[in-house]
């Protein structure tokens, strides 16, 4: 009796921490998508408006060279927070085929960090080549792009970069 409910008590949990897997993203970029079998469902940071993303990344953790926090100033406009990611020669080639096709099919990407979207990434007009991708928030404080700079920043030396 104990070793059966030990098994089905070990079943549960693989099957559950399984499922839960499924639903995770790596911090990246994803393409907002129309819903399908192959996409997941998430909620903006900021306004809890829901985003249908593919489950494969464009731009991941593995893509990117470096980060680095910075202050953008646009003329007539607030001083703002901005993350610079710096990315590998393979990550430069993948965003700037995503720039082109977004931009040449008018769909929009977004930033996920934990799970959450961050940012919307939307090109209108015609594309440059673009070494990094950034994010920018209004907060010059910032401190959930402190957050996901050191993130990537640890998970870059922790991989050697």
């Amino acid at each position: 009796m104990y070793t059966k409910s030990i098994l089905i008590m070990a079943v549960w949990v693989v099957c559950t921490s399984f499922k839960w897997s499924q639903n995770q993203l790596e911090t990246g970029w994803y393409f907002i998508t129309p819903n399908s079998p192959t996409t997941i469902t998430f909620e903006d940071l900021d306004s809890h408006e829901n985003y249908t993303v593919e489950r494969v990344p464009i731009i991941s953790i593995s893509d990117i060279k470096s980060v680095k926090l910075t202050e953008e100033k646009i003329p007539g406009l607030p001083k703002m927070a901005k993350l610079n990611i710096h990315l590998t020669k393979p990550g430069r080639k993948k965003w700037n085929a995503a720039l082109r096709e977004m931009s040449n099919k008018g769909i929009s990407a977004v930033f996920v960090f934990e799970n959450v979207v961050y940012c919307q990434q939307t090109v209108i007009g015609k594309v440059s080549s673009n070494v990094s991708a950034s994010i920018v928030d209004h907060d010059l404080n910032a401190p959930k792009l402190k957050i996901i700079c050191a993130s990537i920043s640890k998970a870059l030396t922790l991989n050697g970069r």
